[in-house]
């Protein structure tokens, strides 16, 4: 039963691998004119949509997750220059460093099919 675990598990190390590889990545294509070179790209996946949490009564206005607990963010940052990506943001502030700032929806098809999508958020 071990071995077959094992097994499994190579295999889909192995697809996720081809996968992530085969897939072209188009999902900052739309940005390439307007992100100043001489500064920095922000992109932030689309966090999921916080499920209703049902009331007891019907005074009780029903509550949102992200009301009760933080949102995870999921943030990446692109430069041509390396030291942009060190700095403090007050630093980039004050050295007037431009960044462009992107919000990439988790449904799109750059981040691959239904089944890449849902290895990529677990």
């Amino acid at each position: 039963a071990m071995l077959l675990q094992a097994g499994l598990c190579i295999l889909l190390l192995l697809y996720v691998h081809t996968a992530f590889l085969a897939s072209s990545s188009t999902c900052l294509d739309g940005y390439v004119g307007t992100w100043r070179r001489d500064g920095i790209l922000r992109a932030q996946v689309e966090p999921p949509p916080p499920p209703e949490i049902i009331s007891d009564s019907d005074k009780t206005p029903p509550l949102h997750s992200h009301q009760l607990l933080m949102e995870e963010q999921y943030v990446m940052e692109y430069s041509l220059h390396y030291s942009f990506l060190r700095m403090d943001d007050s630093l980039r502030q004050n050295l007037s460093i431009p960044a462009t700032n992107v919000t990439l929806d988790r449904n799109d098809a750059c981040f691959g099919n239904f089944l890449s999508r849902f290895l990529l958020e677990h």
